[in-house]
């Protein structure tokens, strides 16, 4: 089972790329992106234990600390599965008539 966390990061004015690229570097980043401010980017780590995700989140603030002026770690519950919309069920067998009306 695969354990996530989520970073957000406020980040010190004119060092949003660079801490983008020291990001990416890291061992376990799994995405990246730069929100509408603040917070000013978002960062998913994902590792394969809970003590592997807490050393590699702690690994990835670490490259961009200086270049950090406030974080919010947000560690997912693993125990719930990660599920992706897919619009409303679709019903088993013949749909409804729809009612036509008649004008006289």
């Amino acid at each position: 089972m695969v354990n996530r966390a989520y970073m957000l990061l406020d980040i010190k004015e004119g060092k949003v790329e660079e801490a983008i690229k020291l990001l990416r570097e890291n061992t376990g980043v799994v995405a990246v992106d730069v929100l509408e401010g603040p917070p000013d980017v978002m960062t998913v780590l994902e590792a394969s234990g809970q003590k592997q995700l807490s050393e590699l989140t702690v690994q990835a603030f670490a490259s961009v600390e200086p270049l950090t002026e406030q974080v919010c770690l947000l560690p997912a519950r693993n125990k719930f599965a990660v599920l992706t919309y897919a619009g409303p069920p679709r019903r088993r067998g013949k749909r409804p008539d729809s009612r036509k009306t008649t004008r006289p």
